[in-house]
């Protein structure tokens, strides 16, 4: 008579984990369209950053390619001097 009630208990432990276990995996699994939802949230994230870093990008090289390069022999002592107008 004793394995009855031991026998019961597990049942009613089983059914609880089993129970747990499906809300859980239920909780876990999201429908597709928030799924696409947070990869268009990322898609778009990464599409902003290359723009932004294309666009440094462009502004480095076109800074680079706009300023005339000074020579060794100009007279000059630094990259950005000043040059007065003697009269």
């Amino acid at each position: 008579m004793p394995q009855q009630p031991m026998n019961q208990q597990a049942r009613t432990q089983t059914d609880a984990l089993m129970e747990q276990a499906t809300q859980e995996t239920t909780t876990a699994h999201r429908p597709w369209y928030q799924l696409s939802k947070v990869g268009r949230m990322c898609l778009g994230t990464y599409t902003i950053l290359l723009a932004l870093f294309g666009a440094l990008a462009w502004l480095c090289w076109l800074l680079e390619t706009s300023v005339p390069k000074k020579s060794a022999n100009d007279g000059s002592t630094g990259s950005f001097s000043l040059q007065f107008m003697h009269q």
